[in-house]
């Protein structure tokens, strides 16, 4: 779950970033495509958010990053 998204991540920061810290980003944004897609419920999106941010992982590429995905 988020894994494709994840490693893209990872190998556009050069390995910069731990597994973890990119899988947050990667499941939310897998999420999000869920939700567009029409596949999750936005209500269990905003639920995953919730669990990822209380495991301490980001959500999303800091404000300050150069990266444009």
């Amino acid at each position: 779950w988020g894994h494709t998204i994840t490693y893209a991540l990872e190998k556009a920061l050069d390995y910069s970033v731990s597994h973890g810290w990119a899988l947050g980003i990667g499941m939310m944004g897998s999420a999000l495509l869920s939700v567009q897609l029409g596949y999750m419920a936005h209500d269990d999106m905003e639920s995953l958010r919730r669990v990822i941010v209380r495991a301490g992982l980001p959500i999303c590429l800091p404000p300050t990053s150069d990266l444009r995905l």
